[in-house]
């Protein structure tokens, strides 16, 4: 495993991250999810990330103990972890409307690094005016700026992390810890022959937010050639090219079970691969045309990122 600085705050967090995500109805028991963090810990992996709406709140509460248990078994210091949260609509926040002004936004950000309840602060699924206004009214009051975006990023999704943040980088120094590697599934191939039962995008709403879902399954198709040709399955491909951009501070992966994780891992060893010729290649099979921002579903439930 190697790491990255996030941002400029200092802090070194691994190039792959695990997020708690729990899918609605899904079961998982406060044990298994210590033994998936502690393999993940063992793989180098020490940024871990959560949302107060994971599961109703059951995301948080894992981690929380299961770092307890970490600690209690010897497995790692609470200074070893970088623990990130989110807060937006959750399980109580806003329904509608655009909540808070990002003035008001950032001094509450503010508040809670004074209190101590979090070291840094930043944004999730943020449009670049937003982050730059957020930065802009930091710097004029002397607060602290957000020094992350927690962004959707996968070889299908690429136009804010590639096109519209391209200035925060270098301006701002902003770091990313990026979500969706898989695009929701689409990335593993196993759409091909129409939605498989059970997953997430056979749940209309989750299709739906996705968004030209039929001509994403037809790109993650094109892509399979390029998985084989370097003896990689396209998961592993596409986790790696996204670790491969040097703008991302942290990829993040979910896991459902140990096995899951462990497949995820591989990922680590094909990031050598994506060469630039390996690029060029993906880049001629799905064309990167950047998009004008949309309103994004996201923007109001992953609100705030601690």
């Amino acid at each position: 495993m190697s790491y990255r600085f996030l941002g400029n705050s200092g802090l070194l967090v691994s190039k792959l991250g695990l997020g708690s995500w729990m899918e609605y109805g899904e079961t998982k028991s406060a044990e298994l999810w210590y033994e998936i963090m502690k393999t993940a810990y063992e793989h180098g992996i020490n940024f871990f990330d959560n949302a107060d709406s994971y599961g109703m709140g059951l995301g948080e509460e894992y981690t929380g103990t299961a770092i307890k248990m970490g600690i209690n078994d010897g497995t790692w210091k609470r200074e070893d972890l970088v623990i990130a949260t989110k807060l937006g609509m959750g399980t109580k926040g806003f329904h509608g409307g655009s909540g808070p002004n990002d003035q008001e936004t950032v001094r509450a950000m503010n508040y809670v690094i004074e209190r101590g309840w979090a070291f840094y602060w930043g944004t999730s699924q943020w449009p670049a005016p937003l982050i730059m206004e957020a930065c802009e009214i930091a710097d004029r009051l002397g607060l602290i700026r957000p020094v992350v975006e927690q962004p959707i990023y996968n070889m299908l999704n690429r136009s804010r992390v590639d096109h519209e943040y391209l200035h925060l980088y270098k301006k701002y120094k902003l770091g990313l810890t990026t979500w969706a590697p898989l695009s929701s599934g689409i990335l593993t191939g196993k759409h091909s022959n129409g939605t498989v039962k059970g997953t997430r995008m056979d749940i209309p709403v989750m299709k739906a937010f996705v968004g030209e879902y039929d001509q994403r399954v037809a790109n993650a198709d094109k892509l399979k050639p390029v998985a084989e040709e370097l003896g990689v399955s396209l998961p592993e491909l596409a986790i790696a090219w996204c670790m491969s951009n040097e703008n991302v501070s942290s990829v993040l992966i979910a896991a459902r079970n140990l096995a899951q994780l462990k497949q995820n891992l591989k990922a680590l060893s094909v990031v050598e691969k994506v060469t630039p010729e390996v690029k060029a290649k993906i880049e001629s099979l799905v064309p990167f045309v950047p998009e004008v921002a949309k309103p994004d579903g996201t923007e109001k439930r992953r609100t705030k990122f601690l």
